[in-house]
């Protein structure tokens, strides 16, 4: 039955596809490049002082410097937006209350 299938209808086969998986790791390249950095900044006594701890303590010093800055503006600016909302309604409540009372 399933050859005379296959002589009425073609069935394609299936596609194979060549493909390497290739992972990206940004805190990973991230830090290379602060390392790249920092090399080519420093004299070269310096260069081979670098250790995990003081790459350490610039990756965490950076992390709170970049949550610093992300998160304060746009948490003020949506609290300032939320109390302006709240505070035109009561307005507006206070106002028709006012008015139906008078």
């Amino acid at each position: 039955m399933f050859k005379i299938r296959s002589v009425f209808f073609k069935i394609p086969e299936h596609n194979r596809f060549n493909y390497d998986p290739r992972y990206y790791d940004p805190e990973k390249e991230d830090l290379e490049k602060r390392v790249r950095l920092a090399k080519l900044n420093r004299p070269e006594e310096e260069q081979e002082a670098t250790t995990e701890e003081e790459l350490l303590k610039i990756r965490i010093a950076q992390n709170f410097k970049k949550a610093r800055t992300n998160s304060r503006p746009s948490i003020s600016r949506s609290l300032n937006q939320s109390r302006l909302r709240f505070f035109i309604i009561l307005g507006i409540l206070l106002y028709l209350c006012y008015w139906i009372l008078t």
